[in-house]
């Protein structure tokens, strides 16, 4: 054999075996380029984060009118509660004053006719 043709089998002998040795590093490499596109494809983009962000600060605006919403209307309620009461007492009053004068006109008019209440006495 010539050196040219045991040049030839020696480069096809190493040839063979490097492929071999590289084939199972491939194969890994397809696998942790496919992991990357998939992790690429499901990662939130820039874009995506802003979206999420405008809609964060809407919703935190939301909740900060209808917080403030609901304290007016519980200071509103409050006060008309109050207002409510005060009626009630105001009113017990007049009706407390308009018994008495009715009890008086009552007894004023037994006196004057010369009738007695029969519940009275």
């Amino acid at each position: 054999m010539d050196n040219n043709k045991l040049l030839e089998e020696i480069k096809n002998i190493v040839r063979a075996e490097i492929q071999t040795e590289v084939a199972p590093i491939n194969k890994r490499l397809d696998s942790l380029e496919q992991g990357q596109k998939n992790l690429e494809q499901t990662m939130a983009t820039k874009e995506d984060i802003k979206v999420l962000e405008k809609g964060q600060i809407q919703t935190n605006t939301s909740i900060s009118r209808i917080t403030t919403a609901l304290e007016a209307l519980k200071e509103g309620q409050d006060s008309s509660t109050a207002a409510i009461r005060a009626d009630i007492q105001d009113l017990g009053s007049k009706m407390a004053k308009n018994k008495r004068e009715t009890d008086i006109r009552l007894d004023a008019l037994e006196d004057h006719t010369r009738l007695s209440n029969p519940i009275k006495h």
